[in-house]
């Protein structure tokens, strides 16, 4: 006869262990620090890079619009002067985005993580309070 609330302990751990998304796993693997770390080295680069190509696309403008293949001094300076400080308030909440997401995705792989472990937990304390010593079979023949 088939124990309906082994079935259910079992069906329960299965279904935490099935409903992982790609990637918790991994992310479990790492602690907060390091996968933070990793993370947000990533999106500096992403954004960096974002703005990198955004800055090409004007330089290509201010050229085209110039009469002269030429950039001015001028137009280095007024880069230094506003160029870098919007870089700087953009990477800034860049980063800030990336890790507010990161860190919440960070804190369900961990949910997700404990829910399992109890699920096993629960399993394994549900065997050894419902073990009989009369199903076990001996050695010896």
């Amino acid at each position: 006869m088939i124990d309906q609330e082994k079935t259910e302990r079992m069906n329960h751990a299965a279904l935490c262990e099935a409903q992982a998304v790609h990637g918790e796993r991994a992310i479990c693997r790492l602690r907060r620090r390091d996968y933070m770390t990793i993370q947000m080295i990533l999106s500096w680069c992403a954004a960096t890079g974002a703005f990198l190509c955004l800055f090409a696309l004007y330089l290509l403008y201010v050229i085209g619009r110039s009469a002269t293949d030429t950039v001015s001094g001028a137009f280095i300076a007024r880069f230094v002067r506003i160029g870098i400080p919007v870089y700087l308030v953009y990477i800034a909440a860049a980063l800030f985005i990336c890790h507010a997401l990161f860190a919440q995705r960070y804190r369900q792989a961990k949910a997700w993580q404990r829910r399992c472990r109890q699920a096993l937990e629960d399993l394994n304390t549900w065997y050894a309070d419902n073990s009989s010593p009369e199903g076990k079979e001996g050695g010896s023949r």
